[in-house]
């Protein structure tokens, strides 16, 4: 991260001291959420560092308070990104489905597949793994936080800690397990959150 995340939490605190005045203010919401995002982003790079080092250290405790810590935040980052329909997963697959409702449910569920794909796997094993495309395309979408990047955490810390407590841990398949997640047909979120974006930026700042 090549500026200091204290200044730049101090700007995103001072932004959101405006918050009750402008809080219906569409493009004020906008940045607040897209300031409030990068702050957790580099909250999350910042404990994903510590979780490693704990790891390297073979320090239990240390891993597995790093490891909560990083799974609360991804739940925050996920609350904070449904607060604008510009950050929604809903809003990233909602022009697809407009123009594929007339169409049969073949290329309605392969259009579906295309954009899921798109932004984790890159479609297939061939040009995800060796191809050294997955993620390529990645976006940080309210719903897709939780469902999506939050679950790869969590079985990853799972196969870690079964390796940290003297076990052999299972190898995961992640190109299953991303297009899993592709290929399911779970529904999101619609209607947008009205927290007090004041009140979650006091919490995590």
């Amino acid at each position: 991260i090549p500026y200091s995340t204290t200044d730049f939490d101090e700007a995103v605190r001072l932004f959101l001291t405006d918050f009750d005045k402008f809080k219906d203010n569409e493009c004020y919401i906008y940045d607040a959420v897209d300031l409030l995002r990068q702050s957790i982003a580099n909250k999350l790079t910042d404990t994903s560092r510590k979780m490693v080092s704990a790891y390297k250290a073979k320090d239990y405790f240390g891993f597995m308070s790093q490891s909560e810590k990083l799974i609360s935040l991804f739940d925050t980052l996920d609350k904070v990104l449904l607060n604008s329909e510009y950050f929604t997963f809903n809003s990233y697959i909602k022009p697809i489905e407009d123009y594929s409702h007339k169409l049969d449910d073949f290329t309605k569920e392969l259009y579906m597949l295309n954009a899921k794909a798109l932004i984790t796997t890159w479609y297939c094993r061939l040009l995800s793994d060796k191809g050294n495309l997955h993620d390529y395309a990645h976006r940080q979408y309210g719903d897709m936080m939780s469902s999506f990047y939050k679950m790869r955490w969590e079985k990853l810390i799972e196969q870690v800690k079964v390796e940290m407590d003297g076990g052999t841990a299972q190898e995961i398949d992640w190109f299953k397990v991303e297009w899993d997640w592709v290929l399911s047909d779970t529904k999101y979120t619609k209607k947008v959150r009205k927290d007090s974006l004041k009140a979650i930026g006091k919490q995590i700042l």
